[in-house]
């Protein structure tokens, strides 16, 4: 046991503890209680239903320029494949327009 400690002072100092466990314990209670919790349920889902909105009109935006991107790449890519064949199967004309 430590020098200066009573048991009187360590059964003070375990009747405090207790005491603030029970509060903190209390305290807890009332905040996840069902009306709080349906309270935040409902804010929950308000901002959700409000934000999922905006996020969908940004994604349709979104999505219409990745296609035209897609787009203007596959013809790229087409035209480019074709000048290559072309240039592999020897004809000279194609080989003077593409030096």
């Amino acid at each position: 046991m430590h020098a200066g400690l009573s048991n009187g002072k360590i059964v003070n100092w375990i009747n405090v503890d207790i005491e603030r466990i029970g509060d903190f314990v209390a305290s807890g209670r009332s905040t996840f209680s069902p009306s709080h919790f349906l309270h935040a349920a409902i804010c929950s889902m308000v901002f959700v239903v409000v934000s999922n909105k905006s996020l969908v009109n940004m994604q349709e935006k979104h999505h219409s320029k990745i296609m035209e991107a897609k787009d203007v790449s596959m013809k790229a890519t087409s035209e480019t494949r074709a000048r290559v064949l072309k240039l592999h199967s020897g004809e000279p004309t194609s080989l003077k327009k593409i030096l």
